[in-house]
């Protein structure tokens, strides 16, 4: 019973309580335009900003601690170091969008394109009726 108390139980019910949310979420929908244009922006973001904020915000407390310049402004270092990180993951975002990378990728990984691929390196690695399904339909 020491561990009712102990915090784990409160540390389960935290995790079991975000879990319940994100559930019932996936339920909602947005009823505006101006909602789902916000969702979307944000779903957009996510990732960019998923990536890149733990890079950021370390540079940002090294160079907190080399120089105290956030210190001698009286400013956290946290609160710049948020506008930094959401302004390069909007443009690192925006450059992924611009050269099509995902696209490309997914294009990458495509079956076929993989066979494509696996020819141009020499490999050959792949299932025999997907060699016959591809061989038949390309043109000599």
């Amino acid at each position: 019973m020491s561990w009712l108390f102990s915090g784990s139980l409160w540390i389960f019910l935290a995790v079991l309580r975000c879990c319940h949310r994100s559930w019932c979420g996936s339920f909602s929908t947005a009823r505006s335009e101006r909602t789902r244009q916000v969702s979307r922006f944000l779903g957009w973001l996510s990732y960019p900003l998923y990536c890149i904020h733990h890079p950021v915000f370390d540079v940002m407390h090294y160079i907190e601690q080399k120089t105290a310049w956030a210190h001698r402004i009286g400013v956290n270092e946290r609160i710049p170091a948020t506008a930094l990180g959401l302004i390069l993951s909007i443009v690192i975002g925006a450059i992924i969008d611009q050269l099509r990378l995902q696209q490309r990728l997914t294009r990458l990984l495509n079956p076929t394109t993989e066979l494509t691929v696996n020819r141009a390196t020499g490999l050959l690695i792949a299932e025999p009726s997907i060699l016959q399904a591809t061989a038949e339909s390309e043109p000599p």
